[in-house]
């Protein structure tokens, strides 16, 4: 709140802005929205916001109050006007004068100046003025007027007082005579009547007349009275209380000071003696003092008691703590506010203003505060650590996968669990929901809960996506035969494909290949595939090889031919008994070759060869 008048901005009143993490807001960026008309008492607002980095508005709403500026100037007249030689003083003009708060202003502070000429005709001003709480010059111009009087009796003082017993006489109040053309009258001629009685106080009249050149009675009554002996102090109260930390000065409770003939003792020449500690409670004096024209002291001794200064906060923790996600508020903390006087404040009546983000870790501060009966501000501001809340679940893995077949269980997965305070959570306490059925393919998840100390449910869901085992042996054929000789096959020919549970493909080279197959015999074998996938599972395939007998045969009818000179129709296909093949296939006769040659017109010893290639790649001869 302020007065009219007074020097204000919203802008003053804003201290610090802290967003969401605790990173100080550029002022720049806190919006100030103000109703406040500084001219025109009203309440009003003044609402500061910025958006945090969450996005959402934070603001301070702060009534303004604009009070009314008391501050202004009393006086009687706002005119004046009097004739050359009556009885006229500045001070005589002002009432009173009241500060910007109401408060009055001792009129001793009220500057005055006057340009008034008492003896002088003319146009005149007399301006009253005081500079007011907030600064200001507060000021009353007065116009005066000093009107010609030719005409008049011209006396000392136009107001008489005395003492009791001091020598007066009426005559010696009498100065002067003028006629209305400003002649002087002979005061003889001025007739003196008198109703003073001298030793008893009381209010009297002198009356000064002649009659003037026009006849008119000219004359001057001069109020005198007989007064007692003013001589004294005034103050404020007689027995003065008040409490450690007000607003108190000596001077302040000196009212005035009367000299023997009633004029104002100046304040500057009453001498003030104090005892006063006013940071200690006790009981004090103040003595008052001054000489009198008389010569005697007069004085006045004011008892002043220093009271303790009740005025207090009570909270229940002078440093708060608390877990993110904990159940807080900055009045639980607040017990009672205690004013100057001890009177209970109504605790509606304390501000309480925090800067706690319950939800952010961090250090902050919350101020409970009131405006005490001397108009002080009582605080205290209680550190605010809020903690980090440690509640969570640890997991390997955010996201989970396998294949079909895998060895999986959801605890595997769980870590540790830890609670608010950053205690250790047993695992057998944590709560695990699964629908992961790890024979189907498929999307699933698995939940991990627990209730942590703040009683709020604590929990990860980790997506688990089962997939399709591709590990796979597959075999050409899984029985074979060929004939015995034939040691062309092998067996890693008959690999089609191999994939492990991935899909990814296995060299055959990579197989575990068991192989008792002797080419050369016939019978029947068996030929074993293998592998071990990722999972650690074996594979195994088996093929059926089955060595046949090789019938590959080249017989003659004779291995000795005798024949005599003149057969000239033998032919070596003649001697031909049998060419069969490796199958058993009858070999064509195109397909035999004979090696040698039988002169038949000469006689001798000859030899003949018969041979053929097999289906084996092999010759067979005779």
């Amino acid at each position: 709140s302020f007065r009219v008048g007074a020097t204000w901005s919203a802008k003053d009143n804003l201290i610090s802005a802290t967003d969401v993490d605790g990173s100080a807001v550029d002022l720049k960026n806190v919006q100030i929205d103000d109703t406040v008309n500084p001219q025109v008492v009203g309440q009003y607002e003044v609402t500061y916001s910025f958006t945090d980095q969450q996005g959402k508005v934070q603001k301070v709403v702060i009534p303004v109050e604009v009070l009314a500026n008391m501050a202004s100037i009393q006086i009687k007249a706002t005119n004046e006007s009097f004739r050359i030689g009556a009885t006229w003083s500045t001070k005589d003009n002002l009432i009173s004068a009241t500060d910007v708060d109401g408060s009055a202003i001792d009129l001793f502070k009220v500057q005055i100046n006057s340009t008034v000429k008492l003896q002088t005709v003319g146009q005149y001003e007399v301006t009253y003025s005081f500079t007011d709480q907030q600064g200001n010059l507060q000021k009353v111009v007065v116009p005066v007027e000093v009107l010609a009087n030719l005409a008049l009796i011209q006396v000392k003082s136009a107001n008489e007082s005395f003492r009791v017993g001091a020598t007066w006489s009426a005559k010696n109040n009498l100065i002067s005579a003028t006629n209305v053309d400003g002649t002087p009258v002979n005061l003889a001629s001025v007739e003196i009547n008198s109703t003073v009685d001298a030793k008893n106080a009381g209010k009297y009249e002198v009356t000064y007349s002649f009659t003037d050149q026009q006849g008119n009675l000219q004359k001057v009554v001069v109020p005198v009275e007989v007064l007692a002996n003013m001589a004294s102090l005034q103050v404020k109260p007689t027995n003065k209380k008040f409490r450690t930390g007000a607003t108190w000065s000596a001077k302040d409770n000196l009212i005035s000071a009367t000299d023997v003939d009633g004029s104002a003792v100046d304040l500057k020449n009453v001498q003030v003696e104090s005892t006063v500690n006013l940071q200690a409670v006790g009981k004090y004096g103040v003595t008052y003092s001054f000489t009198d024209q008389q010569g005697e002291l007069q004085k006045v001794v004011v008892p002043v008691e220093v009271l303790a200064n009740m005025a207090s906060i009570q909270v229940k923790s002078v440093n708060e703590s608390f877990r993110v996600g904990a159940t807080w508020s900055a009045k639980d903390n607040l017990i009672s506010a205690t004013n100057v006087d001890g009177t209970t404040v109504d605790l509606a009546s304390v501000e309480i203003n925090s800067t706690v983000d319950a939800k952010n870790a961090g250090e902050y501060e919350v101020m409970y505060s009131f405006t005490d009966q001397q108009g002080k501000l009582q605080k205290v501001v209680v550190p605010v650590e809020v903690l980090a809340n440690m509640a969570s679940i640890q997991v390997k893995s955010v996201n989970e996968s396998f294949r079909v077949g895998a060895t999986w269980s959801a605890k595997d997965n769980l870590i540790s669990a830890t609670d608010v305070d950053g205690s250790a959570v047993d695992l057998s306490k944590v709560q695990i929901n699964s629908t992961v059925n790890p024979q189907a393919v498929g999307q699933y998840e698995v939940t991990y809960s627990f209730t942590d100390q703040q009683g709020k449910r604590q929990e990860v869901t980790v997506p688990v996506n089962v997939l399709a085992n591709y590990a796979n042996l597959n075999l050409y054929q899984t029985e074979i035969s060929f004939r015995a000789g034939d040691n062309s096959w092998q067996p890693e020919t008959n690999v089609a494909l191999v994939t492990d549970v991935d899909g990814s493909v296995i060299a055959a080279g990579a197989l575990q290949i068991t192989n008792t197959v002797d080419a050369t015999t016939p019978g029947t074998y068996q030929v074993s595939y293998a592998f071990t996938d990722q999972l650690g599972k074996a594979h195994i395939a088996t093929t059926t090889v089955t060595v046949l007998e090789n019938l590959a045969t080249l017989l003659t009818k004779q291995d000795h031919v005798t024949l005599y000179l003149g057969n000239q129709q033998w032919q070596p296909e003649d001697n031909l008994e049998l060419a069969r093949n490796v199958d058993g296939s009858t070999v064509a006769t195109e397909q035999l070759q004979f090696i040698g040659d039988a002169d038949l017109t000469t006689v001798g010893d000859y030899e003949l060869t018969y041979q053929f290639v097999d289906q084996l790649g092999r010759t067979q001869s005779v």
